[in-house]
């Protein structure tokens, strides 16, 4: 019934479900959505919004013809909680589902302040800002992560980003 309570509450609050092609990603963001919901309502029975904005679809990171829809969880509040997924000064969750030759969307999670896609030619790029620290730098001074895919994941000089479990 909660799932069922999530989908009600994604189809109720400003955002539109987005127009994708393969219900393989609706049904892995509904179930995402569903977990962040139940997490909400664990902190005094709070209430999940889904702003607009949290669903973007706009690059394809794999380089499969699929475009790959990312979610930045700054779009998404909990009634009951100011920092629900607010994330403070290492910033918040953004996750970018990515899809997979059988069909199905895996979710890779990053922390930062926004994510900004590019395409260069056939390679595509998450641009995402960071806390100083990713740096170290002192502070929440300006610094930057690129990420590309590789393979079975997200690369960049700092390190590999593997599946979130879902």
């Amino acid at each position: 019934m909660k799932s069922k309570n999530a989908l009600l509450l994604l189809a109720c609050t400003s955002v539109a479900p987005p127009a994708l092609a393969d219900d393989a990603f609706n049904h892995g963001l509904n179930g995402y959505v569903a977990q962040l919901s139940d997490d909400c309502t664990a902190i005094e029975n709070g209430v999940l919004e889904v702003r607009q904005g949290a669903v973007r679809k706009v690059i394809d990171v794999n380089g499969d013809g699929v475009t790959d829809p990312i979610v930045d969880n700054g779009a998404i509040a909990c009634t009951t909680s100011a920092t629900f997924s607010s994330g403070g000064t290492g910033g918040r969750t953004i996750s970018v589902f990515v899809s997979t030759a059988d069909g199905i969307f895996e979710r890779f999670e990053f922390q930062g302040h926004g994510m900004f896609p590019l395409s260069l030619g056939q390679a595509s790029i998450l641009i995402v800002p960071q806390h100083g620290a990713t740096c170290e730098q002192n502070g929440p001074a300006s610094c930057f992560a690129a990420y590309s895919w590789s393979g079975d994941g997200f690369s960049a000089a700092g390190g590999h980003i593997t599946a979130t479990n879902q």
